[in-house]
């Protein structure tokens, strides 16, 4: 109710200006990074910190919250922010392209937002932006074959708490930006992420491109994408020869914990130390690496073309 009654205080309106924004679970530079705001995401900003140097902020897409420095704070009018809220249609496909400011040029990542976008410029409150390369615009929800090749274009990308992005990412980031560029919008996290979607009853049920969500103590830690081996040799077929000779090699091998191939298994795309792919089988993800089962099965949930997901409009 606090939280509320502070939102309808707002202070201002800001849509990100630059790559990415770190937004803290407290007010000071030292603090976690819970998330990231990308180019183009509009906020609410909610309160200023008592030093006047962190902003409390709302994301518009998911809802999320946190602090960012105030000098990051791009304060967009009301007009500009309504017109950016409602013209989010476009995005960046690319893995990383250029976009020339007034000032600088900046590196912005695939996945961010293109508002007010308009035949290769943005223009923000009278501020205009050069974007020449190929945008992405999804008029209907995509299917598992995009989100399967979203995926696959993250694999390598570093694991960073709180990231979003193909330079650095989280779990739950990484279902939730996959997914955003097919047009469904996720939350954030990944226990909230299992509260969607229709349930499948194990391993055996799911197809490429459920979602598999993993728990320690009953609590949602972790979340990925199941993929089947099928697609990925369709996807990479030297990335598949390597897996299957990693699991050949390793089921020859005398050690005490293996993956369970008796029954069902599939594969899935995760961020851990980086992003990868792992066996998944009825326990929960086996580390082809390590050797062993880094996390444990929660759920399985089907979200591609669920008509109770919000779509990207």
């Amino acid at each position: 109710m606090q939280l509320e009654n502070q939102r309808n205080q707002l202070i201002g309106y800001g849509i990100c200006h630059l790559a990415i924004i770190p937004m803290r679970a407290q007010p000071t530079s030292k603090s976690e990074q819970v998330s990231q705001l990308m180019f183009g995401e509009t906020f609410q900003v909610i309160k200023e910190s008592q030093d006047q140097k962190f902003v409390f902020v709302v994301t518009d897409f998911d809802q999320y919250e946190g602090w960012i420095e105030k000098s990051r704070w791009w304060r967009a009018t009301v007009t500009c922010y309504n017109q950016a809220l409602a013209d989010a249609q476009y995005m960046v496909i690319e893995d990383h392209t250029l976009l020339k400011g007034t000032t600088y040029k900046q590196t912005i990542f695939l996945g961010s937002v293109l508002p007010l976008y308009n035949q290769g410029k943005l223009v923000w409150d009278g501020q205009s932006m050069v974007f020449s390369h190929k945008v992405h615009q999804v008029s209907k929800p995509l299917g598992q074959k995009f989100i399967l090749e979203i995926g696959f274009r993250f694999l390598g990308t570093p694991y960073l708490w709180g990231g979003k992005t193909i330079v650095g990412i989280d779990c739950s980031g990484l279902t939730q930006q996959v997914f955003k560029l097919a047009g469904y919008k996720l939350p954030r996290d990944a226990y909230e992420q299992a509260e969607i979607g229709a349930n499948q009853l194990g391993v055996a049920e799911t197809t490429s491109g459920d979602l598999a969500f993993f728990a320690r103590g009953g609590r949602i830690i972790h979340v990925g994408i199941v993929v089947s081996f099928d697609h990925i040799e369709s996807l990479d077929r030297e990335l598949a020869n390597t897996l299957q000779g990693k699991l050949e090699g390793l089921m020859a091998k005398d050690i005490d914990t293996k993956p369970n191939l008796t029954q069902p298994y599939s594969w899935i795309i995760h961020a851990y130390d980086c992003v990868r792919v792992d066996v998944l089988d009825n326990t929960g993800i086996y580390n082809l690496d390590e050797h062993q089962y880094t996390h444990s099965n929660h759920s399985f949930k089907r979200i591609i073309n669920k008509n109770k997901l919000d779509l990207i409009k």
